[in-house]
């Protein structure tokens, strides 16, 4: 159906629709997650959250002011990290990109205060069906993996490869301890034989550490340790007509599984928060293909540049200054103003 390919224009207020498409058909106007009629997420009782993850229901136009607010203080911090009195720190220069990145990137935790044991980590590994188990820095060793503690890459033996350029996207989850993380992934296995999802639901990884090396580990992590304790890969069902149905059951699954004061809320900025401890975003590469690498690596190297532009010009820039340049160079790189979760895409589907 050609209704599932509209893309309004890029703007911060919703276009209306072309004549004899519904609100509900149009991808890229709402965040994709259901709605009724107000503008009301459906998405699983999304709450306007607090670190508690109590309030209202919370619509798209409020949730996009609530990233906003919260990018501008990250960016805020950023330039206070690296400037000083206008200028770039020249100390800073030769790792700044990967500063920035763990700036953004990374945080205080308390994560790995208390240690999976060895039994709920083998409970973890065992055989179970319809599912892959690799790590991101140990391959199959998930022992050693374990005990220095790694991504584990949990794939869908049932998903089957497709093109997702334009609907590939992403959740990111952070919760107070390893496990709740695991608790997660356990709940998030499940998913892989529904029905609705599992022909859209392609993998999702988790950080775990064991019990050996924790002190050590921690020491090995620059800046703290990565807001994003799971990753959830999937892609939109087009024959949904623009509401990410998926997403729903997903964020839905997560959300059964983190109990009451589990959730974090602390994100990569330039994410969009649904739930308490649950964000997401578009795969940048699927969307515009000169943005490689991470979601938070594009969005870091585009800091990078402005700071690299300002020093350039050998000028000096204040916090609002700054800020503003690295909205207009998201912009000038495809990414939608007012939703720097998304995109616009790049390439052009039958």
């Amino acid at each position: 159906m050609a209704t599932r390919w509209y893309i309004p224009p890029i703007d911060l207020d919703l276009p209306d629709p072309p004549d004899g498409m519904d609100e509900m058909e149009v991808v890229g106007g709402s965040d994709g997650f259901r709605e009724d009629r107000k503008g009301q997420s459906l998405l699983s009782k999304t709450k306007r959250l607090d670190e508690s993850g109590e309030g209202d229901g919370e619509s798209d136009s409020s949730r996009r002011a609530r990233n906003d607010m919260t990018d501008r203080i990250w960016l805020g911090d950023v330039y206070d990290e690296f400037y000083e009195e206008g200028f770039l720190r020249e100390a800073d220069a030769p790792a700044r990109l990967s500063d920035v990145y763990g700036l953004l990137g990374r945080g205080d935790t308390t994560y790995f205060d208390e240690p999976l044991s060895e039994v709920e980590f083998q409970r973890f590994v065992g055989p179970v069906a319809g599912r892959m188990l690799t790590t991101q820095r140990n391959g199959t060793n998930v022992d050693r993996a374990f005990e220095k503690g790694d991504y584990f890459h949990v794939t869908n033996v049932r998903y089957r490869a497709k093109d997702t350029h334009n609907i590939a996207r992403r959740l990111v989850v952070n919760v107070a301890t390893q496990e709740a993380g695991l608790r997660v992934a356990e709940g998030l296995q499940t998913m892989f034989g529904d029905p609705g999802v599992r022909d859209h639901f392609m993998k999702f990884k988790v950080y775990l550490r064991g019990t050996l090396n924790v002190t050590q580990g921690l020491a090995r992590e620059k800046d703290g340790v990565k807001h994003d304790k799971l990753v959830v890969y999937y892609n939109l069902d087009t024959s949904s007509d623009g509401a990410d149905t998926v997403g729903d059951a997903l964020v839905s699954n997560i959300r059964d599984s983190i109990r009451s004061g589990e959730a974090r809320n602390t994100f990569a900025p330039f994410y969009s928060q649904v739930a308490p401890g649950v964000a997401w975003s578009e795969e940048p590469k699927m969307f515009v293909p000169t943005l490689e690498g991470s979601f938070t690596q594009t969005r870091a190297g585009m800091i990078d540049d402005v700071m690299e532009d300002f020093k350039q010009r050998g000028v000096s820039v204040d916090k609002p200054t700054f800020i503003d340049a690295v909205y207009a160079r998201l912009v000038s790189r495809g990414v939608q103003p007012g939703r720097s979760h998304r995109h616009v895409p790049a390439f052009v589907l039958p």
